[in-house]
């Protein structure tokens, strides 16, 4: 997922800052495990019944999602702004970062979305909002890279282990 957030960002800054976004992108989700697994529970069990992804549930039930719980967790840590906003806002994209830019949130929110459709899920792709990032001729070729990266290796094999 971090990987394919730096390849979408391009490169420099905004793609060292994606990667790091990528990485952290789901610490709240480690967070309510560790902390709350009741509610990590319940949000799963409300989000499989619903059929909706699971930081819907979570705010639904409980106010918050595991994404803002992440950016509170990294914003504590004192990383920069545009780290935390990605992790906040890596389900919505439209409530942080600069419009019209490919950021780290954009970055983070895309390759998420291709990842999951790679590995079958349903597409919460806004690809209107790609077009208007001016960034939707480069989606064949992303969505390409996260079907590769979702692929299985010989080397992922139990049996190679």
């Amino acid at each position: 997922m971090a990987s394919l957030a730096r390849t979408i960002a391009g490169g420099g800054t905004p793609a060292d800052d994606a990667f790091l976004a990528g990485v952290l992108h789901d610490v709240g989700e480690l967070v309510l495990a560790t902390h709350r697994p009741e509610w990590l529970a319940e949000a799963a069990a409300c989000a499989a019944t619903r059929h909706v992804p699971l930081h819907e549930a979570e705010t639904a039930l409980f106010g918050v999602s595991h994404a803002e719980v992440g950016a509170y967790l990294v914003g504590l840590w004192g990383l920069p702004f545009r780290i935390v906003e990605a992790v906040a806002h890596h389900h919505a994209p439209t409530r942080g970062g600069r419009p019209g830019t490919l950021d780290a949130v954009a970055a983070v929110y895309a390759a998420e979305a291709l990842v999951a459709e790679a590995d079958g899920a349903p597409g919460a792709l806004d690809v209107p909002y790609l077009e208007a990032l001016g960034a939707a001729a480069r989606l064949d070729r992303w969505r390409a890279s996260a079907a590769q990266r979702a692929r299985p290796t010989d080397t992922d094999s139990p049996a190679s282990r």
